[in-house]
């Protein structure tokens, strides 16, 4: 599996940590992989991954750095939290709105 837009890389003592961001700069996303005996991949479990696994936790918040550790992760975010129209996966849905109601 090959993750495209890569603007951050981390590597801790057993597992990995990418920022990517797409075409929506305001759209950061978290992938992980490797060891997660303590947690330190953010995904909510103790669960080994081998591939690549999306962060969901972080969805809505503007990540601007990670940083791997020996058995932890830093996630550094902003203090906004994205708002539902910033929202990639929402964004067609607030422009119809804005079409039909002449926003």
């Amino acid at each position: 599996m090959g993750i495209r837009d890569v603007v951050k890389v981390s590597a801790g003592l057993r597992h990995n940590i990418v920022l990517r961001c797409g075409k929506d700069s305001a759209c950061n996303e978290v992938w992980a992989w490797g060891h997660n005996g303590y947690g330190e991949l953010g995904l909510g479990d103790k669960d080994i991954r081998l591939q690549p696994t999306r962060v969901t936790a972080l969805d809505r918040a503007r990540v601007l750095d990670v940083s791997c550790g020996d058995r932890h992760s830093l996630f550094l975010t902003d203090h906004r939290p994205l708002v539902m129209k910033d929202d990639p996966a929402l964004k067609e849905y607030f422009h119809l709105l804005q079409v039909r109601c002449g926003v």
